[in-house]
C-alpha cells in the first residue's frame, strides 16, 4: 500500500503538479493573433454601420428635396397660373394697367392666394430672392381697389427656397414667339412665364407656367 503511495507522488511530481501533462493555454502570440482578428472584425462592422447611415442620411435628404421641389412647383403653378388680367387706373387720365411686372429676377402680379395659406382670394404677390440672392421668397398682400400697388418694403418675405445659387424669369406671350427677360406691358398680362431655379445640389426642372386667364387686350375682368 505504501509502495502505491510513493508511486503516484512520483508521478504527480513528474508531471509538474498539473491534472494532465497535456493541458496547456494560449501563448502570447496566440492571443495578439486573436485580438487582432476581434479588432478587424468589429472595424468591418463599424464600417459597414457608418456606410448605411450615410446611405441613410442621403436617401432622407434627397426624399426632403423631393419633397420641397414638388410643393415650391404646385404652390407656383396655382398661385401665378391663376394671375388675374384685371386693369385699373394709374393716373389720373384714366390709363388702365394690368398688374404685372416681370423682371429678370423679380416678379409681380395679382393672383388667387389658395384658402390654406391663412389668406385666400384676390392677392398682390411678389416673387424675388432676398438674403443676398440665396433664398427665393415670396411676399402677398391681400388685393385692396383703393390702394392698387402695395408697399413691399414692410411686408414680411415668407421663404421658398434657400441656399439658392441661380435664379432667371423669362416671359412669353399667349400667341408665343420669343421668349423675354422681361414683361413691361401694361395692358394685358404674358401667357406662360418660365422659372429657372438652381441650388447646391444642382439644377431644379424648368417650371413653365400657363397663365389661365391670358388674354391679350382683356381688361377688367
Amino acid at each position: 500500500m505504501n509502495g502505491r503511495c510513493a508511486h503516484l507522488r512520483n508521478s504527480w511530481a513528474a508531471s509538474g503538479g498539473r491534472a494532465g501533462a497535456g493541458a496547456r493555454g494560449f501563448t502570447l502570440v496566440e492571443l495578439v493573433i486573436a485580438l487582432t482578428l476581434v479588432s478587424l472584425i468589429m472595424l468591418g462592422l463599424l464600417s459597414a454601420m457608418r456606410a448605411l447611415g450615410d446611405t441613410g442620411t442621403r436617401l432622407e435628404g434627397r426624399a426632403l428635396k423631393a419633397d420641397e421641389l414638388r410643393l415650391v412647383t404646385a404652390f407656383l403653378r396655382q398661385s401665378l397660373g391663376s394671375a388675374s388680367p384685371r386693369a385699373d387706373p394709374v393716373s389720373g387720365d384714366g390709363t388702365l394697367s394690368v398688374h404685372f411686372e416681370g423682371a429678370g429676377q423679380t416678379l409681380q402680379w395679382l393672383g388667387v392666394m389658395p384658402p390654406r395659406h391663412g389668406v385666400g382670394g384676390l392677392t398682390h404677390m411678389r416673387l424675388g430672392l432676398i438674403e443676398r440672392g440665396q433664398v427665393l421668397a415670396l411676399q402677398y398682400q391681400p388685393f385692396d381697389p383703393l390702394q392698387p400697388q402695395p408697399d413691399w418694403s414692410g411686408i414680411e418675405p415668407h421663404w421658398l427656397v434657400e441656399g439658392v445659387e441661380g435664379f432667371a424669369l423669362r416671359y412669353q406671350a399667349l400667341e408665343g414667339g420669343q421668349w423675354r427677360s422681361e414683361w413691361s406691358d401694361a395692358a394685358y398680362i404674358p401667357g406662360r412665364v418660365q422659372l429657372a431655379i438652381e441650388d447646391g445640389e444642382g439644377a431644379w426642372p424648368l417650371i413653365v407656367v400657363q397663365l389661365q386667364h391670358a388674354m391679350p387686350g382683356v381688361t377688367n375682368p
